[in-house]
């Protein structure tokens, strides 16, 4: 993995967004609604809708894993 880089990871129990602490804001922004991960107590960040591009394409993403993975829906 690169730190600077996000990477959905699936373990067939849950879904997690790893997100490297490099991180650039042009990623994390747009994502998370954060401008770096610094300071942030990752175990409360959240997806939101952002209404972007890079948010529609993740939530795609989830989508189709959790399509494939009935019971990730809940």
């Amino acid at each position: 993995m690169d730190s600077t880089d996000l990477f959905l990871l699936d373990d067939s129990v849950a879904l997690t967004l790893w997100v490297g602490r490099g991180c650039p804001p042009e990623l994390l922004q747009p994502i998370l609604g954060v401008p770096a991960v610094e300071g942030v107590d990752c175990a409360r960040l959240r997806l939101r809708d952002t209404g972007t591009a890079e948010y529609a394409a993740l939530a795609r993403h989830i989508d189709a894993v959790r399509w494939q993975r009935p019971h990730l829906h809940q």
